[in-house]
């Protein structure tokens, strides 16, 4: 994913993706509801640890904390109405209804690495949620903090706009198959 200039691209990241048109392989959107605005900040990982809040929430109730490798690893279990409490961007990003008493009771277990400057070097979240979504994870690393970064729309010849994708066709790619799965299985 990339978010510049207002605007925010993806590519084979969301079922969506297997009907675009042979010849393109990026979907462009404004960034004009809250969940867009954060998927493109962090992709699919669900605590956003640039948000103040969200990083002083996972040390603070860390169920384990390990010393190694010049760092901090953190363990814990949150629910999703604890993240949502502390965490703007985990409620703009949430697109299933927390008002229910077991939704907001779901669990999500996380690790969270640092190292010793105190920096975020790798977050790994996961758990269940309800009857929508059977097992998720996620596990992200952070380098090259402090670098200097420019950030580039994809060839505009290899980008479609969301509102031009024929959503009524059959897809170009059978959607199973943009699944990637372990050999074996």
């Amino acid at each position: 994913m990339i978010s510049v200039g207002g605007k925010h691209y993806h590519c084979y990241v969301a079922p969506a993706d297997a009907y675009l048109p042979a010849d393109r392989s990026w979907v462009r959107a404004g960034i004009d509801r809250p969940s867009q605005r954060w998927d493109a900040a962090f992709g699919d990982q669900l605590v956003d640890v640039f948000e103040p809040a969200a990083l002083k929430f996972l040390p603070r109730t860390s169920t384990h904390r390990l010393p190694g490798q010049g760092g901090t690893q953190y363990r814990g279990t949150s629910t999703w109405a604890e993240l949502c409490e502390v965490s703007r961007s985990f409620r703009e990003r949430m697109v299933f209804p927390t008002s229910d008493g077991k939704r907001q009771r779901a669990k999500i277990t996380w690790r969270l690495w640092g190292d010793g400057k105190g920096l975020v070097t790798r977050l790994v979240t996961g758990g269940t949620f309800d009857d929508l979504v059977d097992g998720f994870a996620s596990d992200t690393r952070y380098t090259g903090w402090g670098s200097a970064v420019t950030v580039t729309a994809p060839p505009a010849d290899q980008v479609i706009d969301e509102d031009d994708v024929d959503y009524s066709t059959t897809p170009q790619t059978p959607l199973n198959s943009m699944i990637e799965r372990p050999a074996g299985n």
